[in-house]
């Protein structure tokens, strides 16, 4: 038997038409109708993943911060790389 719940990847859809409404509109401008409309999803679909705003702004901040490493830093912690760029003597700056 199938099951009548939304597909997995829709939660990805869901959290990046989000993320991109934010972005351009900031959050209190964001609504429920523009995150549909980028994820090209019905309403049910939002509620059965998000009960509450807050609920997907969390998803949205969670999931920026899951990237972080891979995106921004493990790029940076790398001393090879750091060092062949030069970049070791800026962040030893900052960081003081």
């Amino acid at each position: 038997m199938t099951s009548a719940s939304p597909a997995p990847d829709t939660r990805a859809r869901i959290i990046g038409a989000a993320s991109g409404a934010v972005l351009v509109e900031g959050y209190g401008s964001t609504s429920i109708a523009d995150i549909l409309g980028r994820a090209e999803i019905n309403s049910g679909s939002l509620y059965y993943f998000s009960r509450a705003s807050r609920d997907l702004l969390v998803a949205v901040l969670e999931e920026y911060r899951d990237g972080i490493g891979p995106m921004l830093l493990d790029p940076v912690w790398e001393a090879s790389t750091i060092r062949s760029r030069g970049s070791s003597l800026c962040w030893r700056n900052i960081a003081s």
